[in-house]
């Protein structure tokens, strides 16, 4: 499954894996709703629907992203990112 929620430091974190496609969106969509202020992993995400980035952009939430892809960069500046050393299973 290409969406799952892990804990790091007792701080709910929700991992997205391979390809998320728009059939997931609303899994994600409920799992930001019932843990408010969860980050959101996509260090392992291959491939993000855009209704999947929308959802996150809209919500405005902290994103940890392939810190070498200009392409996340541009969506998820640093400043707004989880902490990559808070990566933890």
């Amino acid at each position: 499954m290409p969406i799952s929620l892990s804990s790091v430091q007792g701080e709910p974190r929700i991992v997205l894996e391979g390809v998320v496609s728009p059939e997931e969106v609303d899994q994600l969509h409920e799992l930001l709703r019932d843990h408010p202020g969860a980050g959101v992993d996509l260090r392992a995400c291959e491939h993000l629907h855009t209704a999947a980035l929308q959802l996150l952009l809209l919500l405005k939430t902290p994103v940890a992203a392939p810190s070498d892809t200009p392409f996340w960069r541009h969506f998820f500046p640093q400043e707004e990112a989880v902490h990559e050393d808070d990566h933890a299973g």
